[in-house]
């Protein structure tokens, strides 16, 4: 069935992870470029279906976490400064809340 397909096939889906995130930091304000909104469900998409076929619970889980501290770091990348800030912690502790956020 694969080969008759004409979407090609990803051998390291979770790196499709890196340019959902770009896209998504991209279609938010203040730049809302929708063309990048519509390439990040696009991909989000595709990047579903291939973990939907070649995966157990473990990958949707790490897919999911690594998807979340993606988007954080790309989009919301100033809350950990945030958190620096009210906390009155170190790196290191900002840092674990940080990733805890995400």
């Amino acid at each position: 069935m694969r080969k008759h397909s004409k979407i090609p096939e990803i051998k390291y889906p979770f790196l499709l992870l890196i340019p959902v995130a770009f896209f998504f930091a991209l279609a938010l304000e203040p730049f809302g470029f929708a063309s990048a909104g519509f390439l990040c469900i696009f991909l989000l998409l595709y990047f579903t279906k291939q973990l939907s076929i070649t995966s157990n619970w473990k990958q949707t889980l790490a897919a999911t976490l690594l998807f979340s501290s993606f988007v954080t770091l790309t989009s919301f990348y100033w809350i950990w400064n945030a958190i620096r800030n009210i906390s009155g912690q170190g790196i290191v502790i900002s840092s674990l809340v940080f990733f805890v956020y995400a």
